[in-house]
């Protein structure tokens, strides 16, 4: 498994960054409800999504979706904040979520971020580093969420192939 600070060099992603994710806490934390009511309406959208979420405890669910959403601004992201994100990923596996479905919600959340700077921030530049920093931290959660479902395939893989080991061992 990779550690943050590798992620964080192969994804560019900077103090600076993390410093502009935590100046946008404060915003976040006041649209965090708006953020919710877009992301599960797209969710219960989709009948894929739709029919998973319908299987679990909805408060329970929402509130651990906020808590994601409020921890991209942290300011903080270290290998515990990895973790995390495994977690999350191990989570979407486990309820049988397919990964297109992790892909297409967070490029929701990605439009919610950067519509929201967009009308909140003025100054050009500010908002393009701002932006910047969004992609940057959304595309690294996607890619640790991701690697749960290819850990996934490849315990898959390493199983079949020892089924068949077996089974051909056992008809010699």
């Amino acid at each position: 498994m990779i550690a943050m600070q590798e992620l964080r060099d192969h994804y560019c992603f900077t103090d600076e960054d993390a410093e502009l994710l935590q100046s946008l806490q404060p915003l976040a934390r006041e649209h965090v409800d708006h953020f919710s009511q877009e992301f599960y309406d797209y969710l219960y959208g989709l009948p894929d999504t739709a029919s998973i979420l319908n299987k679990t405890d909805r408060v329970h669910l929402r509130q651990m979706h906020n808590n994601w959403f409020l921890s991209l601004f942290t300011g903080v992201y270290d290998n515990h904040y990895l973790n995390h994100l495994t977690r999350i990923g191990h989570a979407h596996v486990k309820v049988g979520l397919n990964v297109h479905f992790v892909n297409a919600a967070m490029n929701q959340v990605r439009h919610f971020l950067l519509n929201l700077i967009d009308g909140s921030y003025h100054d050009r530049e500010q908002r393009r580093l701002l932006r910047e920093a969004v992609e940057k931290m959304l595309d690294m959660n996607l890619d640790v969420m991701g690697s749960s479902y290819r850990e996934e395939e490849m315990k898959k893989v390493f199983l079949s192939r020892r089924v068949e080991s077996y089974l051909i061992t056992a008809t010699e």
